[in-house]
């Protein structure tokens, strides 16, 4: 009995890794219509622009102005920049999520498709808002360091 019971084990397992389901099973099943694989820069402009003023009209403006007495809050978050609480966590998720892994990650990708579209406009509209993040990121990310130290 036992032996028979791992013949039937031994060929049922041998037959589910024999077959395959590309056989069977038409690969343009998983493909989902509404998640393209590539998108034209025409595209992806608007969204690097949009996603480069959120971030600079948001958490970023909100450390500058502190430092420069323009920020007065009555409660929560403004109530902590007015009273200097700043954390490491007030500026990693700008850091994390905000800049680098969403405009300038796209403004990147726009660099390199530009350059492969033969798209020098394209490209050079995405150097130069990178160039400019860049000195957004460089300006504000020097000064935490100090401040937090010297605090």
């Amino acid at each position: 009995m036992k032996n028979k019971f791992k013949t039937i084990l031994g060929l049922t397992v041998l037959i589910l890794f024999i077959s395959s389901c590309d056989k069977w099973i038409d690969p343009e099943i998983n493909k989902d219509p509404g998640r393209p694989t590539d998108v034209s820069l025409n595209l992806i402009l608007p969204t690097v622009e949009a996603g480069l003023g959120y971030c600079t009209g948001g958490d970023l403006r909100y450390n500058a102005m502190m430092w420069m007495q323009q920020l007065s809050g009555g409660a929560n978050q403004p109530l902590a920049y007015d009273r200097y609480n700043v954390s490491q966590g007030d500026v990693d998720n700008m850091w994390k999520w905000g800049m680098y892994a969403g405009p300038m990650k796209d403004m990147y990708e726009i660099m390199k498709k530009a350059d492969l579209e033969k798209s020098p406009h394209y490209k050079g509209v995405a150097q130069v808002l990178m160039a400019l993040s860049l000195g957004y990121m460089t300006d504000l990310w020097v000064m935490f360091p100090i401040v937090m130290l010297s605090g």
